[in-house]
């Protein structure tokens, strides 16, 4: 299956990169859909640039990632289903409930089985209640 992985909130993009170059290892970046979306523009425009300090993105890489304009608390999620979703500090600008919100909004981009992960000081406060389980230190799974 096709890996489709989405960095909400994707900042400077460096991560969606990070995981490019994964896939390009394992052999299956060419099938890979890779989405970054930010609410800032300047965010986006560095991630479109993917140059960090003296490291330019492989063209490769460059070619497998989109990034588009979203806020996800009005917007909402992308379309279709998501095997990763990365959505990491980006909850701590939140209220309680908008945070909640944002939860909902996550798992229900995952595939079933799909894998959410969240910031170091991040946690899903109700993880079973927005149909996730927690199988390790800031990552959680939907249900298959």
């Amino acid at each position: 299956s096709m890996p489709r992985v989405w960095s909400a909130g994707c900042a400077d993009g460096s991560e969606l990169y990070s995981v490019a170059l994964v896939l390009e290892q394992l052999g299956v970046l060419g099938r890979a859909h890779l989405l970054g979306s930010d609410l800032l523009e300047e965010n986006l425009a560095l991630a479109r640039r993917g140059v960090y300090g003296d490291t330019a993105m492989p063209a490769t890489a460059r070619a497998r990632v989109r990034w588009e304009q979203r806020d996800l608390t009005r917007d909402g999620a992308p379309p279709g289903r998501w095997r990763l979703v990365l959505c990491r500090n980006l909850a701590i600008y939140l209220s309680r409930s908008a945070k909640r919100a944002l939860h909902e909004t996550l798992a229900d981009a995952l595939a079933p089985g799909g894998i959410l992960m969240v910031g170091r000081s991040e946690r899903i406060a109700d993880p079973g209640g927005v149909g996730l389980s927690r199988i390790a230190p800031h990552t959680y799974r939907r249900a298959a």
